[in-house]
Order: C-alpha cells, then sequence, then structure tokens
C-alpha cells in the first residue's frame, strides 16, 4: 500500500468535507521522528462526522 498517495487522499476529502481529525498511533509518532514501525493509519474523527467518512471511505474504496 502506498501510504503517502492513501493519507493525501484521506486529507482531501477529509478537508474537502470539513472533517474534524487528527492523526494518531505508530504512524503520527513517525511523523514526529519516533521509530516506532505500523502497518496501519489510525485516525481521530468527531463523533458528528463519522456518516461522511463512511461515505468517503466507500467513494474511495470503488472510485465512484
Amino acid at each position: 500500500m502506498n501510504f503517502r498517495h492513501v493519507t493525501e487522499q484521506l486529507i482531501k476529502a477529509f478537508t474537502g468535507d470539513n472533517i474534524h481529525y487528527a492523526l494518531i498511533g505508530g504512524f503520527a509518532l513517525g511523523l514526529w521522528g519516533s521509530g516506532r514501525s505500523t502497518l496501519d493509519m489510525d485516525f481521530l474523527i468527531d463523533r458528528d462526522d463519522l456518516s461522511k467518512v463512511g461515505t468517503i471511505m466507500e467513494r474511495l474504496l470503488t472510485g465512484k
């Protein structure tokens, strides 16, 4: 998986839909220079934005 591409697509979609989010977990630690390796990305999402995130994920997965 191309984490850079995935991250760019998610950030673009989150920003476009005005979703409040934070990148958390091991991947976020790597951005701060920590040596922790991980194979997943964790986002903290505002509860009010969850339905929009579901729509975005479905759109990105299906390409529609």
